[in-house]
């Protein structure tokens, strides 16, 4: 009956190990996958673009700043590009630069992106 009860055991060890070599490396390659998934989700899941696609986005704004005299408020890009306004007012403000983009609060209070490089061609 021992005997029976250590080949038992000793088999089910043998399983274990198999188990844990093939098990432990998959759920880290798991993890590793959706961590990597999950690692572009911003706040509240939003994705968080990378590099080319900001400079894409840039690119439209641009267009869209030349098709609109070298002026835009944050209501143009939503309309364009359909981001929220939080983005859209995020993604202006960072193109704000003092040289190629401008904020200037008119006086009637409504902030307007100015692109003089793109105004003097108009």
């Amino acid at each position: 009956m021992m005997h029976m009860m250590d080949s038992l055991f000793r088999g089910f060890g043998m399983f274990n190990g198999v188990f844990l070599i093939l098990f432990i490396p998959g759920v880290i390659l798991l993890g590793t996958i959706l961590f990597k998934g999950l690692k572009g989700l911003g706040r509240k899941g939003e994705l968080i673009r990378s590099k080319p696609d900001m400079q894409s986005l840039h690119s439209k704004i641009m267009r869209l700043a030349l098709d609109k005299g070298g002026t835009l408020t944050v209501t143009d890009v939503v309309m364009s590009t359909g981001l929220s306004i939080i983005k859209a007012e995020e993604e202006l403000n960072n193109m704000v630069d003092g040289l190629r983009t401008k904020m200037e609060v008119r006086d009637s209070g409504i902030i307007v992106y100015e692109f003089p490089e793109i105004m003097k061609r108009t």
